[in-house]
């Protein structure tokens, strides 16, 4: 398929591992080797092993890897007792800069889908379990160049579904929660398509069931284009930046699994 030799994995991350969906994708055979969800006795443990494993390439996760710089600045200058930044500042404006990542703002503008707020979301939550995870897998492998938010360098990659299957031109609205099932089942025969991908009867089962493990296929997918250099990466001037808030992979509209591009 022109991909061989690396595994990648997508982790549509939650604060609990019930809801917190695993794709593991071997394209050296072409096929989608795990999808599920990541079980509470594995839990974080589990992931980190998973992700450590030799022959990963990437690993695609749907949660905020960092957080707004202005947000972190505020807080540590609200902590220490100083003055809170910007108060001579439109509030709304400055707020906006607290809530939005450079990435955030990146990402509606070019998809329309607007990612949620690390700092002002419930999303914030499955954050601060990403962060553990990074500790862990740096701590596990000894290299902390393991993990670059920005996703240019390392293992890890932060990824948006709904951004993804937007360029693809799948649907990204209705696939959520139990009404969603016949989307999802629409979905994951556009992404076999794209990809070229064997998925077995288990695995699509699983994937239509919630929309946790088909997240995580579409992460795994993203976490290939990565290694093709078809994606979005952060622009030179805010890389430093991207390196401490994160920053989500758009993949291109043609990328396909198997190397090439679409029509």
């Amino acid at each position: 398929m022109g991909n061989s030799g690396v595994r990648t994995i997508g982790i549509d991350l939650a604060a609990q591992p019930s809801n917190t969906g695993v794709c593991v994708v071997d394209w050296d055979h072409g096929v989608v080797e795990r999808a599920g969800v990541n079980t509470s006795a594995g839990g974080d443990g589990e992931l980190v092993e998973l992700m450590a494993a030799p022959g990963v390439g990437r690993v695609g996760i749907d949660a905020p890897l960092g957080w707004p710089d202005a947000f972190v600045e505020a807080i540590v200058a609200h902590h220490h007792g100083r003055m809170w930044p910007a108060v001579d500042q439109n509030p709304d404006d400055h707020r906006r800069t607290l809530r939005l990542r450079r990435t955030d703002t990146e990402v509606a503008s070019q998809t329309g889908r607007h990612p949620m707020s690390v700092s002002a979301d419930r999303i914030a939550v499955a954050a601060m379990r990403g962060a553990r995870l990074q500790a862990l897998l740096i701590d596990v492998t000894g290299e902390p160049d393991v993990v670059d938010r920005s996703g240019v360098t390392g293992l890890v990659a932060e990824t948006y579904p709904a951004a993804a299957l937007t360029v693809w031109d799948l649907p990204s609205n209705g696939y959520k929660g139990a009404g969603g099932r016949l989307v999802r089942a629409e979905i994951l025969d556009g992404l076999v398509k794209r990809s070229g991908l064997a998925v077995a009867q288990d695995a699509a089962t699983a994937m239509v069931a919630t929309d946790h493990v088909l997240d995580a296929f579409v992460c795994a997918l993203v976490a290939r284009a990565v290694l093709d250099g078809a994606t979005t990466p952060p622009p030179t001037d805010d890389w430093e930046a991207a390196r401490r808030e994160g920053w989500i992979h758009v993949p291109d509209p043609h990328w396909c699994g198997s190397g090439g591009r679409t029509d």
